[in-house]
């Protein structure tokens, strides 16, 4: 038997995933928001940082900070480059095969449309940088982060 704590959190978190399927398609995304809610519920964190790693469009990103109003800085990380020619992803995915010109065309889109308002109100920072010097430089700087969502 589950201790009632847990039950509480698991209504919650049923609660919100039942509302993000009006508003949210990805099961994937539906999914992080809602474990997201449960985990800030218990954590005892009034305001959190998070980072994504593998931004592309910047669609998580936005979602996170639409549905999860506790988080109060997400970190975007993303090069926006171009895959070497060796690659093994290169055979297998179309953004793979994106030439450097497109991608910079993405970085531009997402943020002078699609992260815009995020950006401007300081909620979202973009690092256009590989995950391991972001992670370097987090580190550096002693930044706190409570949670990171790898999709590179």
């Amino acid at each position: 038997m589950l201790p009632l704590s847990q039950k509480v959190n698991d209504r919650a978190y049923l609660k919100v995933a039942k509302e993000l399927r009006r508003t949210v398609a990805s099961i994937r995304q539906r999914a992080l928001i809602a474990t997201l809610h449960r985990w800030h519920d218990d954590s005892g964190f009034d305001k959190i940082t998070g980072v994504e790693v593998g931004v592309k469009y910047g669609g998580l990103t936005k979602s996170l900070c639409d549905y999860c109003p506790f988080i109060e800085k997400m970190i975007a990380v993303d090069p926006w480059a171009e895959y070497p020619p060796d690659h093994r992803d290169r055979g297998q995915f179309n953004y793979a095969m994106r030439d450097q010109p497109s991608w910079d065309w993405v970085y531009r889109r997402v943020i002078n449309k699609n992260l815009v308002d995020l950006i401007a109100s300081g909620r979202v920072e973009i690092q256009r940088t590989y995950s391991v010097q972001a992670a370097s430089g987090l580190l550096a700087a002693g930044r706190q982060v409570h949670f990171a969502y790898l999709d590179a």
